[in-house]
């Protein structure tokens, strides 16, 4: 087996997609896997395109299907396409049409956990593999939490999200409609490798 394959196989095995799936994102490169992850960026701006169906239910399942602590799988995800309630959240919530705005995304999934021990971490880990599954499925992804607030008080019901759970999160999924800048030239720059990252050798 050679490096290539390794790779495919595990990024198989930890997003849960077919091995010829995972190999169409890596475009034929040893390392187009792991250089498309250090590119990732935020996405700025979607065309009216919506998520395919089949990709929303494979990028929900990665959620639904995500380790947890003690696999007490303290999440619900509620995905949302209403672009009138998203317009309504964005109103109520007073965010102004633009780049976080709601109303401007083809799809959003709220991201909620309950208040058990370590939720909020597992439910983060949860939004970030949903994230990664959108990326390697094309789409462009922003993770926004300004919408949560509002959500959480006068919208769980139409949502469809349990009592139990709070929304901690929304991830927006697209089609880019203006490349955004990469997460290593952009104009935010990175801090240096080195000044968050130690390594301890035996």
């Amino acid at each position: 087996m050679n490096r290539r394959e390794v790779i495919v196989g595990a990024t198989s095995a930890v997003l849960g997609f077919a091995v010829a799936d995972v190999a169409k994102c890596s475009e034929g490169k040893e390392d187009g896997f792991l250089k498309r992850l250090t590119e990732v960026r935020s996405a700025t701006k979607f065309t009216n395109q919506p998520v395919a169906e089949d990709d929303l239910q494979k990028i929900l399942e990665i959620g639904v299907n995500s380790p947890s602590a003690l696999n007490r799988q303290p999440w619900f995800f509620a995905a949302v396409t209403d672009r009138r309630l998203l317009a309504e959240i964005d109103q109520a919530a007073k965010i102004k049409a633009g780049r976080l705005s709601l109303t401007g995304t083809p799809t959003v999934i709220f991201v909620c956990g309950d208040d058990t021990n370590y939720a909020r971490f597992d439910v983060g880990a949860a939004c970030d593999r949903m994230s990664v599954t959108a990326i390697l499925l094309g789409y462009g992804a922003k993770v926004v939490a300004s919408p949560c607030s509002v959500v959480n008080t006068e919208f769980k019901d139409r949502l469809g999200i349990p009592e139990k759970y709070n929304a901690y999160a929304a991830l927006l999924l697209g089609v880019e409609e203006i490349p955004s800048v990469d997460g290593v030239s952009g104009a935010t720059l990175r801090v240096p490798f080195e000044e968050k990252v130690s390594r301890v050798k035996g």
